[in-house]
């Protein structure tokens, strides 16, 4: 019995009709037990992510509160700050407070796309494009799972100096 299959409970005591989740990812491994007319809910959670991506958990929880409303003006402070030149920088920009500002390890193309709203920057009109621009210039990493993306690890060096972000254009 694995340390997963304990945390979920006895199997002998699991309703003959259930069906078995695993996750795993970078330092993530879930095994589950899950009755049968649970996963139909469960399915149309994780559809509904690719469909209409959620907003993450850190960031502005609320439009009209006080924390919205700080953390979209460290957004925009820290955006001003690096002064992204091309749109494939502004990307990388923003990936990179997503990063640091909201500790995560990484993002996607639709968080991004909410980062340039919430800065109040204009969304480049070729996002797609320049997304991929940033992606071949290396100043964004795809991740195993082909959805999501980290900010390079050069790049991120040249973005975390104070002042504006010099990255290199190839």
């Amino acid at each position: 019995m694995t340390e997963a299959d304990d945390v979920a409970g006895d199997h002998e005591t699991q309703p003959a009709e259930a069906c078995r989740i695993e996750i795993t990812g970078p330092g993530l491994s879930v095994t589950r037990s899950l009755p049968m007319q649970r996963l139909p809910a469960l399915l149309d959670y994780l559809l509904r992510q690719e469909r209409e991506p959620v907003p993450p958990t850190p960031g502005p929880a609320a439009e009209d509160t006080p924390a919205a409303d700080s953390w979209r003006q460290g957004l925009r402070a820290y955006y001003d700050d690096k002064r992204p030149a091309t749109n494939p920088e502004r990307i990388a920009v923003l990936g990179r407070f997503v990063e640091v500002a909201e500790g995560r390890t990484s993002f996607n193309k639709g968080e991004l796309r909410r980062r340039f709203l919430s800065a109040e920057v204009p969304l480049p009109r070729n996002f797609s494009r320049d997304f991929a621009t940033a992606v071949r210039r290396g100043y964004l990493v795809a991740l195993s799972d082909g959805y999501s993306y980290q900010v390079g690890s050069g790049v991120r060096r040249l973005i975390d100096r104070d002042g504006p972000a010099l990255l290199p254009r190839a």
